[in-house]
């Protein structure tokens, strides 16, 4: 097949949601597939640099400019400032009846992926995933010119919908009637979980109302019921590190939070309140550890428990793996509002098999889909006394050199890597195609 990529994010510069991308990109080569990826050129510096991977294929990748976004100063190292441009569009764009504000981008791509269809032959497939919106107007605009396959991805469709958007305006009004159209018009719908297929089925009016919950016992390979497709954001099993499958030295006395912070959704308040009461018989607190630049609320709060928490900096995600696979704890921080999403480093932590400290709610999707199955090495909760506990009883294990089947078994982890989920669309995708499945162009 010959596939094109539409990614804004993709390596080596890009944020969290161009992991995504790049191991479908990877996949798809790595099964023989001719693939191009139209992508941003990074110019957004700030996520870029916390996010530098290497593709490590040799594949065709173009990168294509925004006009709209001032450039990035020096190095690359810094985020570009906010100039006239941005300040207008920020204020405008709730009121425009536009996607997103990355239209002239859009058009550019357009052009770029028509050039590339007339060079190298057209396409079987476009997949585009978002952030930006804009990825799928490319992606429409190709299967209307070249009436290949469409796939859309919508990885954080709540937050693309809610955000700058108000109720009843132009814009919302128009975004409503756009995700009906991608409904009509795409062959396949992708999102990352059971909460978010059911905004996406229902935003693009496709699927069943009320598709059946996925099994606890791994993800859905097809979304259940029609409608979106569920493919988890996983984790890289190409980039874990040897500790997590050799015998390893005790670990690092720390709690380790890794991957970005939304000081707006998260909290640690009840992790600090727990350390607050740790017993001096106890001995030393666990260190506390993130990596990225120091976050205000989240200083303010383990000071108060009298632990002075680390700041890291940037890593990549081999890094990140690394120092989880090192680390006592594991920190997952939950959104205590909205759908939300499972975030990369929940199934990064799954993997490097280390005990996790989950602060989730009740209800949340954490506690009734992906740790619905109980096992002694993750505690979910917001109440202080049993996130001691956990903590203490692990002392203890690592004392003893304990872990016995505290984890899920290998064959539950490994369905939820980024190499299980590509195959899984690589899979979807050449069914629909040998099958005659998809779409004419309209």
């Amino acid at each position: 097949m010959r596939i094109l990529i539409v990614s804004y994010y993709f390596p080596p510069y890009m944020n969290v949601g161009g992991f995504r991308a790049m191991s479908w990109a990877r996949r798809f080569f790595d099964r023989g597939h001719d693939v191009t990826v139209i992508c941003g050129d990074g110019q957004e510096a700030e996520s870029c640099s916390y996010f530098y991977e290497n593709l490590n294929r040799d594949l065709r990748t173009l990168k294509i400019h925004n006009p709209l976004l001032e450039e990035a100063p020096g190095s690359g190292n810094q985020a570009p400032e906010a100039g006239l441009v941005d300040k207008l569009k920020t204020a405008l764009k709730p009121y425009l009846p536009m996607v997103d504000s990355y239209l002239l981008w859009s058009k550019a791509a357009v052009s770029a992926a028509l050039a590339e269809a007339e060079r190298g032959g057209s396409f079987d497939a476009v997949i585009s995933t978002s952030f930006p919106l804009s990825a799928h107007e490319v992606a429409r605009k190709v299967k209307k010119a070249t009436g290949c396959a469409w796939v859309a991805d919508f990885r954080d469709f709540f937050g693309q919908f809610a955000s700058n958007t108000l109720a009843d305006s132009p814009r919302s009004r128009f975004l409503a009637r756009r995700f009906r159209t991608y409904g009509r018009e795409t062959d396949l719908v992708l999102t990352v979980s059971e909460k978010l297929k059911k905004l996406v089925d229902k935003a693009l009016r496709i699927g069943s109302p009320e598709p059946p919950a996925a099994a606890a016992t791994g993800p859905a390979d097809a979304g259940a019921g029609g409608g979106a497709m569920v493919l988890y954001n996983g984790y890289f099993a190409e980039h874990l590190p040897a500790a997590v499958f050799e015998a390893s030295a005790p670990p690092q006395w720390r709690i380790l939070y890794t991957g970005s912070y939304n000081e707006g959704e998260f909290t640690v308040e009840p992790l600090a309140k727990a350390l607050l009461a740790w017993p001096a018989e106890a001995g030393e607190k666990p260190q506390i550890c993130f990596t990225g630049s120091p976050i205000k609320s989240v200083e303010r709060a383990f000071q108060a428990a009298g632990v002075a928490p680390r700041f890291l900096g940037p890593v990549d995600n081999r890094e990140a793996l690394r120092l989880q696979a090192e680390s006592a704890f594991l920190l997952l921080c939950d959104s205590m509002s909205g759908p939300g999403a499972l975030l990369t480093k929940t199934f990064e932590y799954l993997a490097v098999r280390r005990p996790i400290i989950g602060l989730s709610r009740p209800g949340s999707d954490l506690r009734a889909g992906l740790f619905a199955p109980k096992a002694d090495g993750y505690c979910l909760s917001m109440e202080s006394d049993e996130i001691l506990s956990f903590m203490l009883a692990w002392r203890g294990r690592f004392e003893r050199g304990e872990t016995g089947d505290a984890f899920y078994p290998d064959e539950i982890i490994s369905r939820y890597s980024r190499e299980y989920q590509a195959d899984t669309l690589v899979d979807r995708l050449e069914s629909l195609l040998n099958s005659g499945e998809k779409r004419s162009a309209e």
